[in-house]
């Protein structure tokens, strides 16, 4: 009966608040995160072991596929953790990459740079 009146959603104006705020706020800066997408899409693309899905541009996503038989996906996920790159994992072989407020073009280095050691080890 509670979901039937609508008890379900009373936190949505805490999400739309922050939905609001970002329309308001951050929507300037999402080109430097669409930039951002689309260096890592350009730099993974050249690594062994990676199949690059999108070129990003007008997203601030990057989806690829991890293709090395020698290392299994969650091997692969849990040391760029360690190294403090974090990724979803979004499907078989897939994983999905985001750029946000709290990426830099120098994490973009960094994350290829991770992701190039590993692949060749």
């Amino acid at each position: 009966l509670k979901q039937l009146m609508g008890g379900a959603m009373r936190q949505s104006g805490v999400v739309a608040a922050a939905g609001l705020y970002a329309l308001d706020n951050n929507v300037e800066r999402l080109a430097e995160d669409h930039a951002n997408a689309k260096q890592l899409a350009e730099r993974l693309s050249g690594v062994p072991g990676i199949r690059v899905e999108n070129h990003a541009g007008s997203t601030n996503m990057v989806f690829f596929h991890w293709e090395s038989p020698s290392l299994p996906i969650d091997k692969f996920l849990s040391q760029c953790q360690t190294r403090g790159v974090r990724f979803s994992h979004a499907g078989e072989n897939r994983i999905r990459a985001v750029t946000h407020l709290d990426i830099r073009a120098n994490d973009i280095e960094t994350t290829h740079q991770v992701i190039k050691e590993i692949a060749s080890s």
